[in-house]
């Protein structure tokens, strides 16, 4: 477990309704950018530290679109394309992936066991829906050290999988009426489940940094533990706002049921009406987690 070098873990006493909005609120806008130690034993998920290595030499990709082969390995590549797979156990790292479409990476289902780890994976912000890797219809993938921009949501994952050390930022589409997310989960027909969020760097806006909602069936067993979770209330540039609620779960839809959230260890900036918003789940913990000023929330 995971602590602030400032401020001890505290535990939150929240009362759940089924029906009814629980909202943790506060304040707190500040860039809190070495309260814990993170992906590489000092800092932050950043430009510096996520993506591809410095020093890495590239050379451009001209293998197929759509991989069909298992254990593909595609590596210290430029890609101007998307990848689609539809085989088991891939790997992409260290990479650099341009594609202004709506998957730079999706993965069919039955393609489990996908890893993307160190690719900077950048979108031109124009297209309505987008997701920089969707792994929504696989099991066991592992997205590492990913710097992620461009698109309208950062990452869609399935069941199974770990999200660690990404940097989520600067979210940008088309489209009328973009809903912006930086992990969005939406369930599953078969159930969404065994999630882990961790280490990561979000600078969401708009709508949540993680979103966990019922919209296409049940989710059970989320873990958002030691995350750093902020929104871009100043600056320069199209993408700056703040996520309505940082953290956003809602079971309220008759797809499902949501169950077995837990949120701790997170430095979360507040949203525009607050830090955490949680309707009609079960069986929702949280700890230890402060404001960018280390205040307990």
């Amino acid at each position: 477990m995971y602590s602030s070098r400032f401020v001890p873990l505290v535990a939150l006493s929240i009362v759940f309704q089924t029906g009814a909005a629980s909202h943790w609120s506060g304040a707190g806008l500040v860039l809190a950018r070495s309260l814990l130690p993170l992906s590489d034993g000092n800092n932050w998920p950043d430009a510096t530290n996520t993506g591809v290595p410095a020093g890495t030499v590239l050379t451009i990709y001209t293998g197929p679109n759509v991989i069909t082969v298992a254990g593909t390995v595609i590596e210290n590549k430029i890609i101007n394309t998307y990848i689609e797979v539809r085989a088991k156990g891939v790997t992409i790292r260290n990479s650099r992936i341009n594609f202004d479409g709506w998957h730079p990476i999706y993965a069919y289902e039955g393609a489990d066991g996908l890893t993307v780890e160190r690719c900077t994976i950048t979108g031109q912000g124009k297209t309505g829906g987008s997701y920089g890797i969707d792994t929504s219809d696989i099991s066991g993938s592992t997205l590492i050290g990913n710097n992620i921009s461009g698109y309208e949501n950062g990452i869609t994952p399935g069941s199974n999988v770990v999200i660690k050390g990404n940097y989520i930022h600067d979210l940008q589409a088309g489209g009328a009426d973009p809903h912006y997310d930086g992990i969005q989960l939406g369930g599953h027909p078969k159930v969404q489940a065994n999630v882990l969020i961790e280490n990561n760097t979000i600078i969401g806006r708009d709508n949540a940094d993680v979103w966990i909602t019922n919209d296409f069936g049940s989710i059970d067993g989320v873990k958002v533990n030691h995350n750093q979770l902020l929104g871009k209330a100043s600056g320069t540039g199209p993408n700056i706002s703040l996520p309505v609620f940082t953290v956003y779960v809602d079971g309220a839809k008759p797809n499902g049921t949501i169950s077995g959230i837990t949120i701790t260890n997170n430095i979360i900036q507040r949203g525009v009406y607050g830090f955490i918003d949680i309707d009609s789940a079960s069986n929702v913990a949280g700890s230890g987690n402060v404001d960018p000023f280390a205040n307990p929330i």
